[in-house]
């Protein structure tokens, strides 16, 4: 990058595994490191050097914002897991401490997922703001209008054919998954039944009938095999179309436990980011709260994986949601593990700590004595901890 000369004030901070530095229009930037450094990592070594050049040049040529026309030319719809919007905010509140920080405008779409904007150009996409978004005049639904009507602008048929009817996207353009929102496209596909539907990442776009069980069997090892080796999977879940109306596809798949597994691998990579970054900005903020982990465990006797969570006697916590509350009391050394869903019936509600995706509740002290007999009542499991073994 200083070779470039496009860049100054290069500062490597470690501790977030980021740049700082300053672009030539003198703008102040952050450059986080993990993304380029999982696809370097996995590149061929002939094509290191392009991963590198691919990334820079996002930040030499960005996307023109300040031509309000050319811009919503190349105004685009992308669907992103709602959680790297919410990563960015805690990112900016580590940088800048109580400085206001607006999330890019989006819509839901399904479970984390959600619908935003980007201005496309050569090298890379932007997302749009909502003060770029005033700025042009126009509310989120009308944008996201006219960033349909580009897409579709952009779409000629391009798929795929696998033997058994499972249709690839074959597009590359960073918009493949986006193409899942041109419903009309997905009905014009010769298949059997409702479309069955795959996006596990932005450059994937899976589709075959809901009336073709070798081609949904197909489809969902494809989808696996891309979750489990793409740097940025997206959707950890198939999604049938019915009625122009989305649902999750849960038919019982020879993928199915791949799924989970890798649906249980992807939240718990995105909890213990969350996590890191929170104990760091606790620490800056002298804020005394513990960031409790998400872990996964593999038992037969519950049906394969499970993940759990632990809320210690006495403990100001932050509590990711988990299949399974551990009950830890530090008087008696004995843990409990209760269901969530039967923890929030027992105890009335659970309070959700507000701007944090995927969500986290806040716990402090410990269910009373009624609860708890309430809650053993429900359990799964029960034992005592060894005064050796640490909480």
């Amino acid at each position: 990058m200083p070779k470039m000369g496009a860049f100054s004030d290069i500062v490597y901070n470690s501790r977030d595994f980021s740049l700082s530095f300053k672009d030539s229009r003198d703008c102040a930037m952050t450059f986080n490191l993990r993304n380029v450094f999982q696809d370097y990592q996995k590149a061929a070594r002939g094509n290191r050097a392009d991963v590198l050049d691919k990334y820079i040049m996002a930040f030499v040529a960005p996307a023109d914002m300040s031509d309000r026309e050319a811009a919503l030319a190349n105004l685009m719809p992308v669907i992103r897991d709602g959680a790297a919007f919410e990563f960015a905010r805690l990112m900016a509140r580590l940088a800048d401490g109580d400085k206001a920080y607006k999330l890019a405008p989006s819509k839901p779409f399904f479970d984390r997922l959600v619908i935003s904007l980007v201005v496309d150009s050569a090298h890379a996409t932007t997302s749009v703001s909502q003060d770029k978004l005033d700025e042009w005049g126009l509310d989120f639904d009308t944008a996201l209008k006219r960033a349909m009507d580009n897409l579709r602008d952009r779409t000629e048929p391009n798929f795929r054919v696998s033997p058994h009817g499972v249709f690839l996207s074959a597009w590359s353009d960073v918009f493949d998954a986006s193409r899942l929102l041109l419903t009309d496209m997905l009905y014009r596909l010769p298949i059997q039944g409702d479309p069955v539907i795959a996006i596990p990442s932005r450059d994937h776009l899976l589709v075959t009938g809901s009336g073709n069980d070798q081609g949904i069997a197909e489809l969902a090892d494809i989808a696996v095999e891309v979750l489990e080796t793409n740097t940025r999977p997206l959707g950890y879940q198939l999604f049938r179309l019915r009625d122009g109306q989305w649902s999750a596809f849960d038919e019982n798949l020879p993928a199915s436990e791949r799924f989970r597994q890798a649906r249980y691998r992807g939240t718990m990579s995105v909890y213990d980011d969350q996590k890191k970054l929170l104990d760091q900005i606790h620490e800056k903020e002298n804020i005394d709260i513990f960031v409790a982990s998400y872990r996964v465990f593999k038992n037969g006797k519950l049906g394969g994986f499970i993940s759990s969570v632990q809320w210690t006697r006495n403990v100001d916590a932050l509590l990711p949601r988990a299949d399974y509350v551990w009950f830890y009391c530090t008087a008696v050394k004995e843990i409990v593990s209760v269901p969530w869903d039967i923890v929030v019936e027992v105890l009335g509600g659970l309070n959700r700590e507000p701007h944090l995706l995927p969500e986290r509740y806040r716990v402090s002290g410990f269910p009373s004595e009624d609860q708890m007999h309430r809650l053993k009542q429900h359990a799964e499991s029960a034992w005592n901890v060894p005064d050796r073994s640490p909480a």
